[in-house]
């Protein structure tokens, strides 16, 4: 009777072990995650950061972040993507589409750029070269808030 009671308390401690280094895990690669997409290495952080919010479905702080984190960089580098369109970097700007969705497949931004550059190829479109007369963007501000001081009612 001792022994089988032993037995029983020795699973509950067994269960207990691996569900205490199961959570041990998921919080190391919650905390990999984050610091391998500070590091900008995003496609890594992004995978340990779905891995952990995976191993604990119910813990909504690294459901939160695996979200947060892939909204905040889809967006950094759609910003990217428009600027390389802009200045006429099309194969650049589709790289970095095709890396958004590499992280992000339902980001409807990133499909809509690749349809987009693709509609301009078929169609043989370009967009228009990088103007030679374009100023560096603190010029312009330079000149705006002159431009302001001279003319404002208040000054």
């Amino acid at each position: 009777m001792k022994v089988y009671l032993l037995i029983g308390w020795q699973r509950v401690l067994l269960v207990g072990v691996t569900v205490l280094l199961a959570s041990c895990a998921s919080q190391q690669l919650h905390r990999d995650g984050l610091t391998l997409v500070a590091e900008g290495r995003i496609e890594e952080g992004m995978k340990k950061l779905a891995d952990a919010s995976e191993a604990e479905p119910d813990n909504l702080s690294y459901r939160a972040d695996l979200l947060r984190s892939r909204e905040q960089i889809a967006n950094r580098l759609l910003t990217v993507a428009n600027g390389e369109l802009a200045t006429g970097g099309e194969a650049n700007a589709q790289a970095i589409y095709q890396r958004i969705l590499g992280f992000d497949p339902d980001n409807s931004r990133a499909r809509i750029g690749l349809e987009m550059l693709a509609m301009n190829t078929r169609h043989g479109l370009a967009p228009p070269p990088p103007s030679s007369t374009a100023r560096p963007r603190s010029e312009e501000r330079r000149v705006v808030k002159e431009c302001r001081s001279r003319w404002s009612p208040y000054h």
